[in-house]
């Protein structure tokens, strides 16, 4: 089950775009992110932020609270071999739908 008010619970085409595989690949990702001592948010955003090509993320917040949040877990950087972990992780990204990558 999602929780309530995030964009898995209230939009039909993320409900119906994240399968098990994704709600897999998102435990793994939360458990690494904790076991670091790190959100999944932090963890995830800077991953994001530290692959090639990509020159940002965008940030979908709905109130004050989660924007400081996004904002807040970009102070604390994984090290390399957190993201290489991560990139394990994730696996290869041919593997997701086009639209399931935003979900990471």
């Amino acid at each position: 089950a999602f929780p309530s008010q995030s964009r898995a619970q209230l939009s039909d085409s993320v409900k119906h775009d994240v399968d098990s595989f994704i709600c897999k690949k998102i435990k793994l990702i939360h458990q690494f992110a904790v076991s670091r001592s790190q959100s999944i948010l932090s963890m995830s955003l800077n991953w994001a932020l530290s692959r090639t090509p990509v020159a940002s993320v965008i940030l979908g917040v709905r109130t004050i609270k989660q924007l400081r949040e996004n904002i807040g877990a970009l102070s604390t950087k994984p090290s390399k071999e957190d993201y290489d972990q991560l990139d394990n992780l994730v696996g290869p990204l041919d593997a997701y739908e086009p639209y399931c990558l935003g979900v990471f």
